[in-house]
């Protein structure tokens, strides 16, 4: 799995929101919006369609060197 940079960006994001929380009751809504967040790209990774494999190598008719 490798996380691509709108993921890494959003995680950023909600990084830099939940560092800069007032602490207290008044966080709450702000946390459970950054947690709905956060389950929703971790959702979004995990059922992602898998990328094709790269082939360790590739047969190409035009070279001559074989």
């Amino acid at each position: 799995m490798q996380l691509g940079s709108s993921e890494l960006e959003a995680i950023r994001r909600i990084t830099d929101r939940l560092m800069k929380l007032p602490t207290g009751p008044n966080a709450l809504p702000m946390v459970q919006s950054a947690s709905k967040q956060l389950r929703e790209l971790r959702n979004r990774i995990a059922h992602a369609l898998p990328e094709a494999p790269r082939p360790a190598y590739a047969l190409d008719e035009e070279e001559d060197d074989a």
